[in-house]
């Protein structure tokens, strides 16, 4: 088992009426803590990403908090490597828009 020690950031009132705050799923779920079971914890990690999606109402929030914070875990119905390849892709379309306006302006 691996543990991860980070300092909370602060977070909105969007959080009290996030899915995550009011459910019964296990807590490791959601903070991405491994089991030695992997098949099980992917089952688990899955499940939580689909209540995010399907039961709750501050998800943009959520992400967008994951995403300014660099958390870890499942946060607005991502994982840690769904958010990296997220934010890979950004910095590429950024790059080609960067490339593109200098050589228009060149």
């Amino acid at each position: 088992m691996s543990f991860r020690i980070v300092k909370a950031a602060p977070m909105g009132e969007w959080v009290s009426h996030a899915a995550c705050a009011n459910n019964d799923l296990d807590p490791n779920a959601w903070t991405g803590i491994e089991t030695n079971d992997s098949l099980r914890q992917r089952w688990i990690a899955d499940l939580a990403k689909e209540i995010c999606f399907r039961q709750c109402s501050v998800r943009g929030e959520c992400l967008d908090h994951a995403l300014t914070h660099n958390e870890f875990g499942i946060w607005g119905g991502t994982d840690d490597n769904q958010r990296q390849d997220q934010q890979a892709s950004e910095r590429q379309l950024l790059h080609r828009v960067s490339v593109l306006q200098k050589r228009a302006a060149g």
